[in-house]
């Protein structure tokens, strides 16, 4: 469960800037609440947040980082990652170089872990930056499990036994690269073997950063029909419950089966007629695949009771199917392993609807200089901008009172482009 993600320096954000998944002080929507309970205390996430900004705001670069990340954490490495060249990290607008910062507050397995990563002599495209890092922390419970400036570690006698103290911190050092994640290595080899699986576990498995979702694949991530019992990282579908999503995304005329298709080993949707087998892509919609492979993600996410990130998740999907997906996050009979959904969009009726809460609702706004994030419950209830339960939120959205947009008129651009070409109105020629 997500609690929060702070990031600066990476890309238009510039400066700190705070995703908070904790509810505000406010009276609003009743639903969308996750609690959980241990160590006598009782921690609160919102379900959902949905992200708005103007075309080059900043809302991708959010999603960027989680999977930037990510991906950190897995490898161990600050620069063994797919998601983008270290390089192309820092703002290029930077004159001085400045340390990229991450951090991240989430809850697993009964724990409460908040981690923050400092990467030094990062600058954009510098031939001559050794990005290294700088300074990495580690929290558990509240209580610190490790801090690392540069390679001197500092880990409580509260972690590891005193009189082993010395010989795992020298260890430790003596082993530990500049571009390596202490998490990754010594705390995972030397310190606390099972806090590292737990906190691997979260980012590996309960995580799930979608970038794009034309790419968005369901069928290597399922056992189809497997026999036995379903592990904590794996899930069922029946054969029934893939022409049930089918039909809802318009397929009558068919029937959906995952297959595999000669010496393939992963499993692909086709579409049955007539009772033969083709590959579902050459005959379905595009908007019909990507139901038919984002579904079964989302019902895996709600399985694992994971956090899933999306760059414009209603990108050619119809409306009802994007609210169908939200409502079911936010229907506490339906999300009950508190799973979460985050998403970026354009699209303001989410805002008419009212089926966010006020503080679900960010805005990325983005100046001459940096990017910055802000929620709707940052404006109250009184003063113009003010939010009451009357507001017309999208309204006041598309004016430009919570920022977070642009106008866009190409018509002059156009026009030029017009007369360069020689077009001209009938009457003057």
């Amino acid at each position: 469960m997500l609690l929060s993600f702070s990031l600066r320096n990476f890309r238009s954000f510039q400066e700190k800037s705070t995703l908070s998944m904790t509810p505000a002080n406010i009276k609003d929507i009743p639903y969308s609440i996750l609690t959980e309970k241990f160590s006598h205390k009782t921690y609160k996430a919102l379900a959902s947040s949905i992200l708005y900004g103007a075309n080059a705001s900043g809302k991708s670069n959010v999603i960027l980082a989680l999977d930037f990340l990510r991906e950190i954490i897995i490898s161990g490495n600050i620069e063994n990652q797919r998601s983008i060249p270290i390089q192309l990290i820092p703002g290029f607008c930077q004159k001085e170089c400045d340390s990229i910062e991450l951090s991240i507050s989430f809850i697993h397995k009964k724990h409460l872990f908040e981690y923050q990563i400092e990467i030094g002599d990062a600058r954009f495209l510098s031939e001559t930056a050794h990005p290294f890092v700088k300074r990495e922390i580690l929290h558990i419970d509240g209580q610190i499990a490790f801090e690392r400036i540069d390679n001197t570690l500092n880990v409580p006698n509260t972690i590891i036994e005193h009189d082993q103290e010395n010989i795992i911190l020298i260890k430790a050092a003596n082993s530990l690269l500049s571009n390596e994640l202490f998490l990754a290595n010594g705390f995972k080899t030397l310190i606390d073997t099972d806090m590292y699986s737990i906190i691997l576990h979260w980012f590996k498995e309960c995580l799930v950063v979608v970038r794009k979702i034309d790419f968005v694949s369901a069928t290597p991530k399922y056992e189809y029909e497997k026999i036995g019992d379903v592990t904590e990282d794996k899930f069922k579908l029946s054969s029934n419950i893939i022409d049930m999503i089918a039909k809802e995304a318009g397929v009558n005329s068919t029937t959906i089966r995952y297959l595999k298709k000669d010496n393939d080993h992963n499993l692909q949707p086709f579409s049955i007629i007539d009772d033969k087998a083709v590959v579902a892509r050459f005959v379905e919609s595009e908007g019909t695949m990507k139901i038919i492979n984002f579904v079964p993600l989302v019902i895996a996410v709600m399985t694992k009771g994971a956090t899933l990130v999306i760059d414009e998740m209603d990108s050619s999907l119809h409306p009802s199917a994007v609210f169908s997906i939200i409502n079911a996050f936010h229907n506490n009979e339906l999300n009950v392993r508190k799973a979460q959904l985050i998403f970026t969009t354009h699209n303001p009726i989410y805002q008419k609807a009212k089926i966010f809460r006020r503080d679900e609702i960010k805005f990325i706004e983005r100046d001459a200089q940096t990017s910055s994030i802000h929620s709707l419950s940052d404006y109250g209830t009184s003063g113009t901008n003010g939010v009451k339960n009357s507001t017309d939120i999208m309204k006041n959205y598309l004016i430009g009172r919570y920022g977070a947009i642009n106008y866009i008129d190409f018509s002059d651009a156009i026009a030029e482009a017009l007369a360069l070409n020689g077009c001209k109105r009938e009457e003057e020629e």
